[in-house]
């Protein structure tokens, strides 16, 4: 028996829902499975309707609408649950989508700098840790955006096999580079890494 669990289901629609399905059915075919000895959990909170729930899992799944169990839950409110402030619906309304899909992380930290602004959270320190095996110290320069929004980075000496934390709170790493210090203790060569 195998259990294939797919989250966020509602997001396979359309053609990424019809090349979902078809990897669905070429992974069983491979694995000479067929469809009924498998079972298939499929989670989603935006499906409202059970019955349309069930066939759209089963059109995915390529199950009988029948065979699908459909559980559902209800919404909680948390304390303080209330309306929010007019502009920070604002900020989320101004966020640029497009950023949220970009493959720069600072290009993604940057659409929380306006949301942050408006509900300053408190951030963690970063704690850094070596793992290869060079016994030359290096510098460790973290950046990222703290609780309020704003770029912040760091510089941080890491020695051989050692670990350190930042002095700042982060919200958001979204870069960190390092570099080998010579004898006087500067940065020579720099390394990236993410």
């Amino acid at each position: 028996m195998l259990c294939l669990i797919l989250d966020e289901a509602h997001l396979y629609r359309g053609a990424n829902g019809t090349e979902v399905a078809y990897l669905i059915r070429r992974l069983l075919d491979r694995l000479g499975l067929p469809a009924s000895r498998v079972v298939f959990i499929a989670t989603s909170a935006s499906f409202s309707n059970g019955e349309a729930a069930a066939k759209f899992v089963a059109r995915l799944t390529s199950l009988e609408p029948e065979a699908i169990t459909t559980l559902t839950g209800s919404k909680r409110a948390f304390e303080p649950a209330a309306p929010g402030p007019n502009s920070l619906a604002k900020a989320f309304a101004a966020v640029p989508l497009n950023s949220l899909q970009s493959s720069s992380p600072r290009d993604r930290a940057a659409v929380l700098k306006p949301i942050a602004a408006h509900t300053p959270t408190a951030g963690v320190p970063v704690t850094l840790t070596r793992t290869d095996g060079s016994a030359i110290d290096i510098i460790v320069t973290v950046h990222g955006v703290d609780g309020c929004g704003n770029a912040i980075a760091e510089e941080v000496l890491l020695g051989a096999g050692g670990s350190a934390q930042t002095e700042q709170d982060y919200l958001v790493v979204n870069d960190v580079q390092t570099s080998e210090c010579d004898a006087d203790g500067g940065g020579t060569a720099r390394r990236r890494s993410r």
